[in-house]
Order: C-alpha cells, then structure tokens, then sequence
C-alpha cells in the first residue's frame, strides 16, 4: 500500500478519506453594504512586453529612410557591433529611395519591427548609395535585400523581399535559430 494512502487511514477504515480542517480564527463581521478589505489602487500595466525591439535612442541612429523607432541606421562604424550583439538581426541593404520595391520593403518591415517580440533582436538598415564598401563587403550586388544574422553570422539572405510580408518577416525574426558557433562555409561543387 502506497505510502500517502496510509495517511489517511482511520483505524482499519479502508474508504477513510482525510480529515476535514477546522478553522479556528476568530470571525471578523463587517456592517452590511462595506467590504471587508480596502481596495488598492489599480497598477498600470508596464508598456510593452519585456521583448520588444530595441527603440532606436536618438534621432542621428534612426534610419532616415524607415522614419521608424526601431530601424536601426548602420554604417561601416556600427555595422559589426550590432550585429554581433544580436542574437538575431534582420539587417536590409536598399539603395535607391524610390524603387517600389524599397517602398514595399520598407513599409513591411516597420510594421514587422513593431509587432516582434523576440529577447535580444533587432531590424537595421543600411543606405548603399552612402555606404557602399560596406554594401560590397556584405555581397550585396542587387538592392534591396534583407539579409538575417545570429550573433554576426549571416544565417540567410533573401533578394527577392517583394514577396514577403510584415507577418512573414516577424515570424522569420522571431523563429530563426541562434548560432553559438560560426558556420562552416559551404563547399561549392
């Protein structure tokens, strides 16, 4: 017989079961129509859940193209850094302004940037027309183009964004895996 079963045992009872408790404080009655407890004031819910992106601190870190308050601006001085201190970064490449394709992108990705709520992620983004050694050492030859990182390590690239929506986008951001180690590059055949 189990051992918790004994513990409810009364004397050879085989159906027993526990004992009821007793209460044994004294009873408080209040006047009818007041409530026995003061009630508390209401705590304001914090703003936003505790994964949101990381808001972009000053007006000179935000992208100038996205308008946005969490597109990162990147340049050859911050690139690596943010990207490296990310455990996922979805960085666009754009060039022209006008394409339709960056105005897509772009709308996309702030409303993506809005609703994601993954700890330690970011989106950025980086101007080609200005910054283009930047641009050719991320083997960006076609804008725009978005590409996905883990902790500095490209986990993919994608060229062909017009398909993608901001739903889309923020399941990429939210599910793509962290890598603890670098890959190994890929041997072509």
């Amino acid at each position: 017989m189990s051992k918790f079963k004994n513990l409810f045992r009364r004397h050879g009872d085989k159906d027993a079961k526990a004992p009821r408790p007793t209460i044994s404080a004294p009873i408080i009655s209040a006047p009818a129509g007041s409530a026995p407890f003061v009630s508390a004031p209401a705590v304001p819910a914090p703003f936003g859940p505790a994964f949101d992106a990381e808001r972009v601190p000053d007006e000179q870190s935000k992208d100038p193209f996205f308008d946005s308050d969490y597109v990162f601006r990147l340049t050859s001085c911050n690139f690596t850094p943010f990207i490296q201190r990310k455990d996922i970064a979805l960085v666009m490449f754009y060039g022209d302004e006008s394409d339709h394709q960056a105005v897509w992108a772009k709308l996309q990705i702030n409303m993506a940037s809005e609703a994601s709520k993954r700890e330690n992620h970011g989106y950025a983004a980086v101007n080609c027309n200005t910054d283009s050694e930047l641009c050719a050492s991320e083997r960006v030859c076609k804008t725009p183009m978005y590409k996905v990182y883990s902790r500095g390590n490209v986990l993919s690239s994608i060229q062909e964004i017009s398909s993608l929506q901001a739903s889309e986008i923020k399941m990429l951001v939210e599910k793509a895996p962290v890598l603890l180690t670098p890959r190994r590059a890929v041997p072509f055949s």
